[in-house]
């Protein structure tokens, strides 16, 4: 699948056929000839040319891929769509000449593709129509987007292309106005130099033979050396500041950017003071503990409108949903007793501070979209701001107040282990951090399975609880659904595990209480066949505790980052049928550099009935690792396999 731009490329599937005819250039006279070579870094398809043009008020592109190959025909497979694109149109063209056109959402064929991450995730995506194994696909669009400055109170992201391809690139072409509002900088690398000239009024950039970047399991994409393109907004008031250094212009940013959008035009009143008084009596004494309990207290009295479960949201009406929430207004945030999550956040800081607590301000990035830059002086790289609590001692507290019913001190782990920028508030200067990597304790997964060993079937019954960020990517899941599909969610999601669970039962439990322990359980049952050797498989539904790749690369020189440290916990008991015996089961131990893996299994007689016990846990402690740790880590993701794929071995006397 291509892996840029493929957002704005989707939304042309949503608006109205545009008119037919593009005049397309002409097809390279060796399109037809091109054949897979592997040796060469030719699989599957090759973009013959991509071209994007920005302007002041848009960004035109063009993409023309050959696809070589079944395998290829994801070229011609695009992602998720915004709704402000125009003049779309494209193509397929065949070896015999043969041309099919098109221009509307419904040439497009949807299917759904299941990642397999961390968490199985469903995505939906959209295949250019009529391609083949052996075609040309042209597409040609506009996505309209207003580039023109608008002050700091935007926080509206800067826009980054990332210049590469799944497939192998022949020519790419970046056209930029030489009048353009905004502030531009190009990432370069050595071997991936563009080639700068001029085309009526544009410079323009351009790259030849631009290799494929290959799938790497468990890496950061952002991380690795490729050309990227990136437009951002220098205000008037900063541009002194640039022109002196990066340090300079992060301070200034503090000081004029960050202090007038948290402190000025903030609203408060008699309805905020009562409100202080209020959740401020009795909170701990020291600093951190102050900021974390503060925060518990507002989850629990202020809603975050932008995670509401099905009752809040039915119960508040549709004119409700749609009022307009002013950020600053404190007031009307305490008197009605909720506001956006970007809401909390100003409202957690004034409550900090107005209760004598020095909040700083983490300005953090996704890393799974970009890595933090603290020498490009551009304030629209960042894509959230976190709560930084010090206190003498003791590791900086981080807290998110827009994560609702999470645990305090909760990040989530795309903001961990990358560069981020601290302001103090106190002082309103800036500097670089690395936000801390939460330690695997802090995560966790927890089932405990009963077995029912009936004659020709397994009953069973799975009960699963969470902590840390599994406990808010699971809540999260059924948080807007009504208690019916609750448990039809969890129901479809256990039966498609496996063809063989039939689930009879299922439960979500606190879905929307934090004082109370988040969780699921399901009763069901395995058809079994009967015979003198019976198959225990001692936690169904359980999956691994991490994902792991059908095959390694033989080697590795990317570093290995994986999603974030966790425990996994999982615990079986069954009785053995009458006739039958254990046979003998090897305890299973293994400890390297990246964790634990430990898969046990007793019996204990209770009145002539034998009772099995088995206990599986693995610890994943380690977030990122250097190349030259690959051999460890696939011995660690091998244990990992060994154990959840082991089962126990009934014999009938």
């Amino acid at each position: 699948m291509k892996t840029i731009r493929t957002a704005a490329l989707m939304a042309a599937a949503v608006l109205p056929a545009a008119a037919r005819g593009e005049d397309w250039p002409p097809l390279p006279a060796d399109v037809w000839a091109m054949k897979e070579d592997p040796a060469k870094g030719i699989k599957g398809a090759v973009v013959l040319e991509e071209r994007i043009r920005i302007e002041r008020y848009g960004v035109t592109y063009t993409y023309r891929v050959r696809i070589l190959s079944e395998a290829g025909k994801a070229g011609a497979e695009f992602g998720a769509f915004p709704s402000n694109v125009e003049n779309f149109s494209g193509r397929t063209v065949y070896p015999d000449g043969k041309v099919l056109p098109y221009a509307s959402a419904k040439d497009f064929q949807k299917k759904t593709a299941v990642s397999l991450g961390d968490a199985k995730e469903e995505r939906v995506k959209v295949v250019a129509p009529g391609v083949t194994a052996d075609c040309v696909v042209d597409l040609k669009w506009t996505v309209r987007q207003n580039f023109v400055d608008e002050g700091f109170r935007s926080f509206r992201p800067g826009a980054r292309w990332r210049l590469i391809n799944t497939y192998p690139t022949r020519k790419l072409m970046v056209e930029l106005p030489y009048q353009f509002p905004l502030s531009w900088n190009l990432e370069q690398y050595p071997g991936q130099e563009a080639v700068a000239g001029e085309k009526s009024g544009f410079k323009t950039f351009t790259w030849t033979n631009l290799p494929a970047e290959e799938e790497v399991p468990y890496c950061l994409t952002p991380a690795r050396k490729a050309p990227a393109m990136s437009l951002y907004q220098t205000p008037d008031s900063l541009r002194y500041a640039a022109s002196l250094g990066h340090v300079q212009y992060w301070d200034a940013y503090a000081e004029q950017g960050l202090k007038l959008f948290f402190e000025e035009n903030v609203t408060k009143g008699g309805d905020y003071k009562a409100f202080l008084a209020d959740i401020g009596q009795g909170l701990p004494l020291t600093p951190q503990a102050q900021a974390s309990e503060l925060l518990t207290r507002l989850d629990q009295r202020v809603t975050n409108y932008g995670a509401l479960s099905f009752a809040e949201r039915t119960a508040m009406g549709k004119d409700a949903l749609e009022e307009k929430i002013e950020t600053h207004d404190l007031r009307g945030a305490v008197k009605r007793k909720g506001t956006s999550g970007f809401g909390m956040l100003v409202l957690y800081y004034h409550l900090l501070k107005d209760l004598g607590v020095k909040p700083r301000l983490l300005l953090v990035v996704d890393r799974d979209a970009r890595i933090f830059n603290y020498q490009a002086k551009d304030f629209q790289q960042f894509g959230d701001i976190l709560i930084g609590i010090p206190e003498e001692g003791k590791a900086q507290l981080v807290l998110d107040p827009s994560l609702r019913f999470a645990t305090p001190g909760l990040v989530i782990p795309d903001y961990q282990g990358v560069p981020a920028l601290e302001v103090d508030t106190a002082t309103w200067k800036a500097r670089q951090i690395t936000v801390p990597i939460q330690p695997a304790l802090f995560n966790q997964r927890r089932y405990t399975t009963t077995l029912d060993l009936q004659e020709d079937e397994d009953l069973f019954t799975l009960k699963a609880e969470f902590a840390g960020f599994p406990e808010f990517s699971e809540r999260r899941q059924f948080l807007a659904l009504e208690a019916s599909e609750q448990q039809r969610k969890l129901k479809e999601r256990m039966e498609g595990i496996s063809r063989a669970y039939a689930v009879t039962k299922a439960e979500v439990f606190n879905v929307t209480s934090a004082k109370e322990d988040f969780g699921w359980r399901v009763e069901g049952r395995i058809e079994r066949p009967a015979g003198r050797r019976r198959e225990v498989l001692p936690f169904p539904g359980v999956g691994s505790a991490i994902a792991i790749p059908s095959e390694f690369p033989p080697e590795r020189t990317e570093n290995i980052v994986l999603p974030y440290p966790r425990v996994q916990l999982a615990k079986c008991t069954f009785k053995i049928p009458k006739g039958y015996a254990l046979a003998p089961v090897q305890p299973f131990q293994q400890r390297n550099g990246f964790g634990r893996v430990a898969w046990t299994a007793a019996t204990k007689d209770e009145g002539g009935v034998q009772t099995v016990t088995v206990v599986m846990r693995v610890d994943v402690e380690v977030a990122m690792a250097r190349p030259t740790s690959y051999p460890t880590f696939k011995e660690f993701l091998g244990w990992v396999r060994e154990a959840g794929d082991r089962i126990l071995i009934l014999e009938k006397q």
